[in-house]
């Protein structure tokens, strides 16, 4: 059966048919860290409490009174807390909402926010196994933040996440010079933020005979 990291593991086989007294050995394999195996007459017991995480597969063989013998192979998985998903980038004065989820481990589980800052007007809420981090951004930038989960054992996962706030930018300038009579052309452009834009010129006086299409 699977089993938890920090949580008491024990499971048991059986062998019949046969004739007692059995004699049981691991020929193969890994056994989950944490675990041990013990023999009593026609049973195996695998037990005790995981401490990392994996899939572990190793095989038994019983033999019986008159040397009649069965081997078969076992798998294991132990789970660990572990965080799935990424929060998208935003845009500054749009509306954003984004979450990520924890699994394996044992439910239920405990969040926190254990370095870092969030992107301004953004805010995180915990719901067990999913965190949500909503809000309207009011600043750009980049910020990076670190989550932690825990799980009802104490075991705990980790992980880091960037969320990139973007606002509108311009790109070049009107470097070049004109001369009287002669055609003009220059350009600028916009990126960041949430298309469509709007284009005002807000001070200043253009040249005489130009003037700005958007």
């Amino acid at each position: 059966a699977e089993g938890a990291v920090k949580k008491s593991y024990s499971v048991s086989i059986k062998a019949s048919s046969g004739t007692a007294p059995y004699t049981w050995t691991k020929t193969k394999g890994t056994l989950p860290a944490g675990l041990k195996l013990t023999y009593s007459g026609a049973n195996a017991k695998l037990a005790g409490t995981p401490t990392k995480a994996g899939t572990y597969t190793f095989t038994l063989k019983v033999t019986d009174k008159n040397k009649s013998a069965v081997t078969k192979s076992f798998t294991v998985k132990i789970t660990q807390p572990e965080i799935s998903g990424l929060f998208a980038n935003g845009v500054i004065k749009k509306a954003y909402s984004g979450s990520i989820t924890v699994s394996g481990g044992t439910a239920p589980y405990s969040w926190s926010k254990t370095s870092g800052t969030l992107p301004t007007g953004l805010k995180l809420t915990y719901s067990n196994t999913k965190v949500t981090l909503s809000g309207t951004p009011t600043k750009s930038g980049t910020y990076t933040f670190t989550l932690n989960a825990t799980d009802e054992n104490k075991a705990a996962a980790t992980k880091s996440f960037t969320v990139k706030i973007t606002q509108p930018v311009f790109s070049g300038t009107f470097t070049a010079n004109g001369v009287v009579k002669k055609s003009y052309s220059s350009a600028v452009t916009v990126s960041g933020g949430t298309a469509p834009y709007a284009w005002k010129k807000s001070s200043g006086t253009l040249p005489t005979g130009l003037k700005l299409t958007y």
